[in-house]
């Protein structure tokens, strides 16, 4: 059967063999790769290069173009003209340590200060953010490393002062990395975006009359910007803006950037059928598209229950534990997409916070306990959402358990389910998917949220289940909500996702009740729905008000002493315990254990180590005196 096409691909063929440079925006599933494989057929008496960032995308196109135009990823090409000199480099299979790279780079640990306790970032940590800031300026545009590029902790990153101090202290090591990799011999490991970056530089001309674009709505500034510079060539951009989904990874969208001479729709799916077209729809009325995309009238979509999906799609890495575990229980084969090794190394070095050890992991690396990490996140909600559901996953079923079943999974093509991240699964299909209950509610949703979401739709041919959706509530009626927005009782935790009170400062009216609470036997866990605060919160509260009530009006210099870069280990947790009974003041037990006043206090209170009396409550008086902060 001969495929005929729809109007909407007659009117791009026809702008294209005019010359014009062009934005054809395909929604979901509108045959995308069919329309630009007819364009190239349309212009067979000229030379086009089809251009993609990921590798299996330019694949099927070799497969499908005609033979005058060549497919090649953005690094392909690269290589070619300048990353052939630097194969003896990326084939090298030798590691190379950060903290062997920090004393190559000649770095020095710098202490820093957040909400008054001190962090120490050491070698091997200040490395990791001379060679990250490096990747920043190979994925811009700029021509040479700046302040703008450095790295910054997270914790660092509140303050400008400290931003300032590591802009200064990284910027000379991050230079002296750049200049070593651009050596065809050197001494730190190489990849691929540093020849990209190179290229770039060199102002290169790409040969051919058409330069095919594709996925430009998630463009890799560098060759966004080369493709733009060749302006001998007619350049034609393809995507899907409403798919832009990795801005936050420094990708640009070009098609609402880009100047052309013609911007046309391709709105028809071929993927997906009415039923599935709706959801998708009212996912891009919250977007104010100026289009809808069509349903496909050959297909008989449903939205409805799947007791056994081929794929689940969730929001967050924690979403995708959560259901492996789940799947996994109903004894089926699972699979991951994506590198389970990322999750496995991020649940181990919780385990080693949770040890007393110190992690090099990038997003834990700040902190010396796990207690930190947990209080943290208990102060800064927002900041903390994508990280805080794999801390409490952590804290439920253990590092062990998690592992396990991480290491459990196996190939896709021996599964029978796929579970992914929504980020990964994009320019997939499946037959039918379930949607996890780990996304916003749309109301909370920004514009990238949004995006998300409509990928996640339209990912389903024939059935679409999105009844965990319909239990997912805005974020000021989520108190008391199970962990994660699930509603397994499988994964029930008794710690809201986002504590209504969280991040908001203390009132006395508050912390008396708190007090008063614990003087009355009620449970942190009661305490915690009652107060809208975390229980790591209200530990951390409880330990304030303890060494207020030991100390006095000295406590206020203890408050929040920095903490060592020794953390609570096995050893040290011992050694509390035998001293505790001991007849030492806390500042005596602080300097015998190496740890902050304030620290000693609070991990009394997580022990039940102290008896809570009226002497609590005239320490909240004495604190909230008429002026006092």
């Amino acid at each position: 059967m001969t495929f005929k096409p729809t109007d909407e691909q007659l009117k791009v063929i026809a702008a294209a063999k005019s010359g014009q440079d062009l934005i054809v925006q395909a929604l979901a599933g509108t045959g995308k790769t069919t329309t630009l494989k007819l364009l190239a057929e349309a212009l067979h008496g000229k030379r086009g290069t089809y251009i993609a960032f990921n590798k299996a995308i330019v694949e099927e196109a070799v497969s499908k173009f005609p033979s005058n135009v060549k497919c090649s990823t953005a690094h392909s090409l690269a290589y070619r003209h300048i990353g052939f000199n630097f194969q003896n480099r990326i084939n090298t299979h030798s590691r190379v340590t950060f903290r062997q790279v920090g004393e190559w780079l000649g770095v020095e640990k710098i202490g820093y200060s957040h909400n008054k306790v001190t962090y120490v970032v050491d070698v091997p940590q200040m490395a990791n953010l001379a060679v990250s800031s490096v990747a920043n300026f190979c994925k811009s545009i700029d021509t040479e490393i700046t302040k703008d590029h450095i790295e910054i902790p997270f914790l660092a990153s509140f303050d400008k002062r400290q931003t300032a101090l590591f802009q200064k202290a990284i910027l000379p090591y991050a230079k002296k990395a750049w200049e070593d990799l651009q050596k065809s011999e050197g001494f730190l490991k190489f990849n691929h975006d540093y020849y990209l970056k190179m290229w770039q530089l060199g102002s290169p001309r790409i040969p051919g009359d058409f330069i095919l674009f594709d996925e430009a709505q998630d463009a890799d500034p560098v060759m966004l910007s080369i493709v733009e510079a060749q302006i001998h060539a007619q350049r034609i951009y393809c995507g899907d803006q409403y798919q832009a989904i990795y801005e936050w990874r420094g990708a640009e969208n070009a098609l609402s950037k880009v100047k052309v001479d013609e911007h046309l729709w391709l709105t028809q799916s071929f993927r997906f059928g009415h039923a599935i077209a709706n959801e998708a729809n009212d996912i891009l009325g919250f977007l104010d598209t100026p289009v809808q995309v069509k349903g496909f009238g050959d297909i008989n979509s449903s939205v409805q229950l799947v007791n056994d999906p081929k794929a689940i799609l969730c929001r967050t890495n924690a979403g995708v534990i959560q259901h492996v575990m789940e799947q996994q229980a109903k004894s089926r084969k699972v699979a991951i997409i994506g590198r389970t090794q990322e999750l496995i190394e991020f649940a181990e070095a919780c385990g080693q916070l949770q040890k007393g050890i110190r992690t090099g992991h990038r997003e834990l690396a700040p902190f010396t306990s796990w207690l930190e990490v947990k209080e943290y996140v208990a102060s800064y909600p927002d900041e903390t959402h994508e990280i805080k559901t794999m801390i409490d996953l952590v804290d439920r079923f253990g590092v062990e358990t998690l592992v396990s079943a991480l290491k459990k999974v196996v190939l896709e093509s021996e599964s029978d389910v796929v579970v992914s991240t929504a980020h990964r699964a994009k320019g997939r299909e499946w037959d039918s998917v379930k949607l996890a209950g780990d996304y916003l509610h749309p109301v909370d949703m920004d514009t990238e949220d949004l995006r998300l979401a409509y990928v996640s739709v339209t990912r389903a041919i024939r059935n679409l289940d999105m009844t965990e959706w319909a239990l997912i509530t805005p974020r000021e009626d989520q108190e008391g909500i199970a962990s994660a927005g699930t509603t397994s009782k499988v994964f029930e935790t008794n710690e809201p996702v986002r504590a209504s009170r969280s991040g908001l400062k203390w009132t006395k009216h508050e912390d008396l009740r708190l007090v008063e609470g614990c003087i009355n036997g009620e449970t942190f866990e009661e305490l915690s729905e009652d107060l809208g605060r975390t229980v790591s919160a209200l530990h951390s509260r409880m330990g304030k008000w303890y060494l207020h009530a030991e100390m006095g009006e000295t406590a206020g210099n203890f408050d929040s002493v920095s903490f060592s870069e020794d953390g609570w280990g096995d050893e040290k947790l011992n050694s509390f315990f035998e001293l505790w009974d001991s007849n030492l003041t806390l500042v005596e037990l602080a300097e015998k254990l190496k740890v902050s006043v304030f620290r000693l206090a609070t991990q009394a209170v997580v022990n039940d180590l102290i008896e809570f009396d009226d002497q609590f409550i005239e320490a909240v008086d004495s604190y909230y005196e008429p002026g006092a902060s």
